[in-house]
């Protein structure tokens, strides 16, 4: 089933990125970043200026054998992840990283995973669903408005509350 995520403007009126994946097989994807701005024309983005088109967002440069050129020195002088080519190299690297498919039998989940567990079972409804024969309720859900679907970001003080940032003014 395709999937999709919002990554919010990073200020007031700015850019956002809508991205989405559909399956192609059991072990690949494509996938479709679309920047966009409702406020005023696109133009460059920080998401969309790389020095290589056809090459975005740029996979890792490494392999397992280097942690996927992951640049450790990097990190040691305060990088976060230690990818600077691009935001999306390093969730290549986590995706490549995990194999075409990932043997679970022995993984073990505590109460911090209970979004991975909701996400699997409604993945698992929408199987059943379709199997039988049915739209499943994920992609098709008249009580779902996507049309008010946003995604909200900011930099909070401090001790406050992360929730004023989805109460519209």
């Amino acid at each position: 089933m395709p999937w999709y995520g919002i990554i919010c403007a990073p200020d007031a009126k700015g850019p956002g990125t809508v991205f989405f994946s559909t399956p192609v097989d059991d072990v690949t994807h494509r996938a479709w970043f679309v920047h966009f701005n409702p406020h005023r024309p696109l133009g460059m983005t920080v998401m969309s200026a790389t020095p290589d088109v056809w090459d975005f967002p740029p996979l890792p440069p490494g392999g397992p054998e280097n942690n996927w050129g992951q640049n450790r020195d990097l990190m040691k002088r305060g990088h976060a992840t230690g990818f600077p080519q691009h935001l999306g190299t390093e969730d290549f690297a986590m995706f490549i990283g995990q194999g075409p498919i990932v043997d679970r039998t022995t993984e073990q989940l505590c109460s911090a995973d209970g979004a991975v567990l909701r996400v699997r079972q409604a993945l698992l409804k929408s199987v059943r669903e379709f199997t039988a024969g049915k739209t499943p309720t994920l992609a098709d859900n008249p009580d779902l408005d996507y049309a008010k679907a946003a995604s909200v970001g900011g930099v909070l003080p401090a001790g406050s509350d992360w929730r004023t940032l989805t109460q519209t003014p």
